[in-house]
């Protein structure tokens, strides 16, 4: 036999016992949420997995030899703990070193703030979340020769404004809340600029 066991649910969690879960799949049809306990989290150019050890390295998709072999080295530099997994993602090849282990560093920074939140609180909450698309085009859009961030709706931009606080604090005087009547895409003409790339 294997050394690997099949346990079922009750002989692993008590009722009433605190756990924390990433969902890894919205419900989809008569489906329900797919839960994990291994987390994932990407970042900009790194995916940080804090409870995976022995997981990560260099994103398969980089095949150039030198590229892995640079990579590579960044990540021994990075000295990620044994019970951490992180994989330098494409977006990192050609980067700084400096802006990969920034982008770990924010990542480890992340996890550290979700531990905090969720040992604080004993009801079914949710403590992290990452679907946003507003989170998204920051961490994964902002580059140094963007001077402004604009965002309609206070609550847009208070999600914007508290991501950057915690994770990139030198981009959050970039971000403004548009506050004018006409609409955000009308006034910088966004539609007529879509338009235009058709032609």
């Amino acid at each position: 036999p294997g050394i690997y066991r099949r346990y079922r649910i009750q002989d692993v969690l008590k009722e009433g016992q605190k756990i924390l879960v990433q969902v890894v799949k919205e419900e989809r049809g008569s489906k329900g949420a797919a839960l994990t306990t291994y987390f994932s989290m990407p970042g900009r150019y790194t995916v940080l997995m804090p409870n995976t050890p022995f997981a990560g390295g260099i994103s398969r998709k980089i095949s150039d030899p030198e590229e892995r072999r640079m990579l590579r080295e960044m990540y021994a530099a990075m000295k990620v703990p044994n019970n951490m997994g992180l994989i330098i993602r494409t977006a990192g090849v050609g980067q700084p070193v400096d802006a990969v282990v920034n982008d770990y560093k924010n990542m480890r920074a992340l996890w550290d703030t979700i531990l905090e939140s969720y040992e604080k609180t004993d009801d079914v909450s949710c403590v992290y979340e990452d679907g946003s698309l507003i989170i998204r085009a920051l961490r994964d859009m902002l580059r140094e020769d963007i001077e402004e961030v604009l965002i309609s709706g206070k609550r847009g931009y208070k999600v914007a404004k508290d991501y950057a606080k915690a994770l990139m604090p030198d981009a959050t005087k970039l971000i403004k809340e548009y506050k004018d009547e006409t609409p955000i895409f009308a006034a910088n003409k966004v539609e007529q600029k879509l338009n235009q790339l058709h032609f």
